[in-house]
């Protein structure tokens, strides 16, 4: 490989367009530190002459950086993490060099990593296309402490229908009085099992539904458990956690269905 072509002054390595949109629909970028008047992809950007290194990333956002591939990447992948324990979300765009010294002080077991199948069609400046990537690429991503995916009561009703469907628990078209009564029966057996402090049943009748709810879609089961396994000798416990009052739940519960209709 030409050396020149990883330099920290060669801009043959610029994201592709459809690359970061995906990207974009995932994380909703608003910094791009390492970018240059043509390139920046974010509405905010550093320029080499503005010096993202040396500028505060806290923008307001999550930052996409895809750095120069030359001798200073490792300066870059430092920034980024800095920045994260600030509590920044990162994405970075880098090569997959799993053997660098930047990649186990700063990324491994400290980030998300996804390698991506392939090689990547970086473009130069001006977008033009070049041949396929000469090494694997990866993305790293730093989150945000606690920062979760947000979802409304509908989508998540509507997760639920379709795991239901896929499982065979749906198998025909039901009306909104049967829907009310399966409601009523399945939080009464939920009631049931947490009054008696045993463990839910897994009975191919009963159980389908709550065992649906609780392994498929943990954000709606009733009751989550806490499996908490002491062993002596051949013994395990098990210890339920009380999720929010009942009567919460079962208001939670109804929403998600009625918003169906």
């Amino acid at each position: 490989m030409n050396p020149a072509l990883l330099s920290s002054k060669n801009m043959c390595w610029c994201t592709p367009q459809d690359f970061f949109d995906k990207l974009n629909e995932e994380f909703r970028f608003v910094l791009d530190p390492a970018a240059t008047e043509k390139t920046a992809k974010c509405p905010l950007y550093y320029t080499p002459e503005t010096d993202g290194l040396s500028q505060s990333w806290n923008r307001g956002g999550a930052v996409f950086c895809n750095p120069p591939y030359g001798s200073e990447i490792g300066k870059w992948v430092k920034k980024a993490y800095d920045e994260a324990q600030k509590g920044q979300t990162i994405v970075l765009l880098l090569p997959a060099r799993t053997d660098t010294k930047y990649f186990h002080d700063y990324i491994y077991g400290k980030a998300e990593i996804r390698f991506l199948r392939g090689r990547i069609r970086f473009t130069d400046e001006d977008g033009r296309a070049s041949d396929p990537a000469p090494f694997p690429s990866m993305i790293v991503i730093y989150k945000k402490k606690g920062q979760c995916k947000m979802i409304s009561l509908n989508e998540l009703a509507k997760q639920i229908h379709e795991n239901a469907v896929v499982h065979g628990w749906w198998e025909e078209t039901r009306t909104f009085p049967e829907i009310v009564a399966l409601i009523h029966s399945e939080l009464s057996e939920a009631l049931e099992e947490y009054r008696s402090r045993g463990i839910p049943r897994s009975g191919k009748a009963g159980g389908r539904a709550d065992r649906a709810c609780r392994r498929d879609h943990p954000h709606t089961g009733l009751l989550r458990l806490r499996r908490n396994r002491h062993r002596r000798g051949t013994r395990k416990e098990a210890r339920i956690q009380q999720d929010p009052p009942i009567q919460t739940r079962r208001k939670t519960l109804l929403k998600a269905y009625i918003s169906t209709k």
